[in-house]
This record gives C-alpha cells, sequence and structure tokens, in this order.
C-alpha cells in the first residue's frame, strides 16, 4: 500500500530504461550481482542492455557523469559519501 492508503501497482515488467554511467563494465557487474541479471546485447559503441525476464536496462557510457546525491548516511560503491 502506498503513503496515502491506496494499493500500489505491480511492477511485473519494464522495457526500458536507459542509465548513463562513468564505467559500463562496472555497472554491468552490479547489475549482474545485485539483480542476477544479464548482458542481452552489447553494440559496437560499448552501449550495453543488461536484464532478466521483462526488465531490460540500457547502460550509456558517460565518462563524465555525475553520481546523483545520496541519502545521508550512505556512500557509493567507491567508498565516497
Amino acid at each position: 500500500m502506498s503513503s496515502n492508503g491506496a494499493s500500489a501497482p505491480q511492477l511485473v515488467g519494464l522495457d526500458h530504461v536507459a542509465l548513463n554511467c562513468r564505467d559500463v563494465a562496472t555497472s554491468v557487474a552490479f547489475y549482474e550481482r545485485a539483480f542476477g541479471f544479464v548482458v542481452l546485447y552489447r553494440w559496437p559503441s560499448g552501449t550495453t542492455m543488461v536484464g532478466n525476464g521483462n526488465i531490460r536496462i540500457g547502460l550509456f557510457s558517460r565518462p563524465d557523469a555525475k553520481p546523483l546525491p545520496t541519502v545521508p548516511g550512505e556512500t557509493l560503491p567507491d567508498g565516497r559519501p
């Protein structure tokens, strides 16, 4: 249930969302480890589609991508706050 008391819809698939990442290989490893995703396709540009079942995520190489602000007390995978 959502905070307003209404039932939240169940997510059964997502085709697809695109994410910019500084290092595609590191991001692929994260999605493999965290969600059991596999590489579905890799384009010559390095853009990589990962997924599992009905969920697909396109990972685009953007070496200058800035991380989003973190939740207080959390750290990024490399240990930075």
